[in-house]
Order: structure tokens, then C-alpha cells, then sequence
């Protein structure tokens, strides 16, 4: 479960596990001061965004987008 953001501003990266672009994202948002959170398959990583982000079936649309507007009551995506 990924950890909870203390009501500060977080965006939503939804990319597919070990993406490289990845990472250029979750460092603009650290540059901006928003706490960024990872929508991934990526359950299992050994990358400590990925594991700690919400895991996601990318290929179960409907359950994805479940578990994503669940996660959008816990943290301020803007």
C-alpha cells in the first residue's frame, strides 16, 4: 500500500512497470515540491516508486480505474 502523503498536492504518474521515462516525471514533480505517486503493474519492483506506488492490472481497465479513483480519496492529485 502505498504510503499516505500528509494532504500535501500529489500527482498521479501512470506508466507501465520499468519505464524509463519514469523517472524524469517523479524528478519535475520532487523539483516542483509535489509529492508524486506511480499507478503501475509494478508490484514486485526492486524500484522503491514503483513498489510504493498503487499496483494496478493495466490490462483490467475497469478494475484499474477502480482502485484509482479509491486512491484519489486518499492523496490531493492536481
Amino acid at each position: 500500500m502505498p504510503l499516505a502523503n500528509r494532504g500535501e498536492p500529489s500527482v498521479l504518474i501512470i506508466a507501465p512497470h520499468g519505464s524509463y521515462r519514469t523517472m524524469a516525471f517523479v524528478q519535475a514533480a520532487n523539483q516542483l515540491g509535489i509529492h508524486s505517486v506511480i499507478a503501475s503493474s509494478g508490484k514486485h519492483s526492486i524500484v522503491s516508486d514503483y513498489a510504493r506506488g498503487i499496483h494496478i492490472d493495466l490490462a483490467n481497465e475497469k478494475q484499474a480505474f477502480r482502485e484509482l479513483v479509491e486512491a484519489a480519496s486518499r492523496y490531493h492529485f492536481v
